[in-house]
């Protein structure tokens, strides 16, 4: 009877503690594996929103910039709508009066205060290939005193320094150099001049710790670094590595505009960038993802620790249920067993 009794006890203890087992195991496995979907999605879900943020703060700086380039067209414009002063500048043949050398002057001034109409633009020069029209500085000026030809059409950080003394136009610039005429007759070039934190001001500021803005100007499929030491102060310079494996998604989305992410020396990065072809640069605006990737780690971690002291919790009162009900079962089964022996009592 003892060895009995005993054989019971121990088969009610490893039948309650499978029970114990089985129950808690269907309780917390699912809530385990809907924690770990919903943070996956949920992490998912907030790369996408990243990603379109950067799109729209990427869209932005572009169509700034674009208008700027629309600037510098409307200032050309301006620039050729006189059309006695360009005539006057193309067949001048002889010395001028001092009569003429005051209305140069004066045309002089006219042009400069089409800045006053552009504000944002920086400086608006004429080099002028006759010898014979004297110059009228800072906005005439001979073409013999700068050869443009040692430029490109648009040059960064550009520092106009045969301007002498004229230090106000010292700072660096975004800089358009292109041949001037009127009606076909070359009159020589015109140079317009913007600030480079003007014309690219989103990279002169930081508008978040996890952002950085980059500018490329694009040769033989070739990404080119167009920066300062104002520029690599705000934002995280990248390596020669890094810019080679961004050269090598951009050739390989063969698009004017997409985004990608990679692996950078600071952390898994989303990459949105848009080429302009009108100056044949790119812009590359990047969300580091680390500390977002810490927040759902962090969150999961939480998660998983709260679901550890849950199922602990549980264990205790399936613990406490399931010993309750089978300790009834088994009384009841031993009774039964004590009726069929036809122990009555």
């Amino acid at each position: 009877q003892s060895l009995f009794s005993q054989f019971n006890t121990e088969l009610f203890m490893v039948f309650s503690k499978r029970i114990i087992f089985i129950y808690t195991t269907l309780i917390l496995f699912p809530i385990f594996l809907g924690i770990i979907v919903f943070t996956s999605n949920l992490q998912k879900e907030q790369i996408e929103n990243v990603k379109r943020e950067n799109e729209l703060y990427l869209q932005e700086n572009i169509q700034n910039i674009n208008s700027y380039i629309d600037s510098f067209a409307q200032l050309e414009s301006a620039a050729n709508a006189n059309d006695d002063f360009m005539l006057f500048l193309i067949n001048r043949n002889n010395e001028l009066s001092l009569e003429e050398i005051d209305t140069l002057k004066k045309e002089s001034k006219v042009l400069s205060r089409l800045l006053l109409v552009i504000p944002d633009i920086y400086a608006l020069r004429l080099f002028i290939d006759n010898d014979y029209i004297p110059e009228s500085w800072p906005v005439i000026i001979n073409s013999k005193r700068f050869d443009v030809s040692s430029i490109n059409k648009w040059e960064f950080n550009f520092v106009a320094d045969f301007m002498g003394n004229f230090n106000q136009y010292m700072d660096k610039s975004v800089c358009l150099t292109k041949p001037f005429a009127y009606k076909g007759n070359k009159i020589g070039n015109i140079q317009i001049s913007m600030k480079m934190e003007d014309f690219f001001s989103f990279a002169y500021e930081k508008i978040s710790p996890n952002i950085n803005n980059y500018i490329f100007k694009v040769e033989n499929q070739e990404l080119i670094p167009i920066t300062n030491d104002k520029i690599n102060a705000i934002n995280t310079p990248l390596t020669e590595s890094e810019i080679a494996l961004l050269s090598l998604f951009y050739n390989d989305n063969k698009s004017n505009s997409s985004s990608f992410k990679i692996h950078t020396s600071k952390g898994q990065t989303i990459f949105s960038y848009e080429y302009i072809p009108r100056m044949g640069i790119a812009i590359f605006t990047g969300f580091n993802l680390t500390t977002l990737n810490h927040q759902f780690l962090w969150s999961k971690c939480v998660a998983t620790i709260l679901l550890c002291l849950t199922g602990f919790l549980f264990y205790f009162v399936i613990r406490f249920a399931t010993m309750r009900l089978m300790n009834r079962v088994f009384v009841l089964m031993n009774g039964l067993k004590e009726v069929g022996k036809g122990n009555l009592d």
